[in-house]
């Protein structure tokens, strides 16, 4: 019984040595960046939306989305978003800007997101650029009014500039 347990140690550990002694110590070539930070950079025109939950209740308004490039302080593929609305309470205290993680897609959209939920807005959000340049943004906010918890849905379509 030794002797079989002495020859399952020497093949795992053989198979060990033959899997991890390769030198691949380099990473593969990633390709040049995208720059996708850059090339939304501008301001996106358009109407918000704020739908309360349970609720027939819908609000619209118009405002704008602003991403903006700050490499001294971010790395690549993050962008600085500030949001703007008229007549339509968006659910974010001042000020109304957080960076967002940016990329493009293979479809040559663009996609951003924020999943961080203490991040200046307070909540987590994602929206996409289309290749046409309309943006969208998506997220939910729940606030406790009294006794009870309001959620609503906001969302918001906007071309560029």
């Amino acid at each position: 019984m030794k002797a079989l347990y002495k020859s399952i140690f020497f093949s795992v550990a053989l198979v060990f040595c033959l899997t991890s002694c390769n030198n691949d110590d380099e990473l593969p070539p990633t390709g040049p960046l995208d720059n996708a930070e850059k090339l939304v950079a501008g301001t996106y025109v358009g109407e918000w939306t704020r739908e309360i939950q349970g609720t027939d209740d819908v609000e619209t308004g118009s405002g704008t989305i602003t991403f903006s490039v700050d490499s001294e302080n971010y790395g690549n593929n993050v962008s600085v978003m500030t949001l703007t609305a008229e007549g339509i309470d968006i659910g974010i205290d001042d000020p109304k800007t957080s960076v967002c993680n940016i990329t493009i897609l293979s479809s040559g959209e663009f996609t951003y997101w924020n999943y961080t939920a203490s991040n200046p807005f307070g909540t987590t959000f994602y929206g996409k650029v289309s290749t046409d340049g309309v943006a969208t943004m998506d997220y939910t906010k729940t606030v406790r009014e009294g006794r009870k918890e309001v959620t609503s849905i906001y969302s918001f379509s906007g071309r560029k500039q």
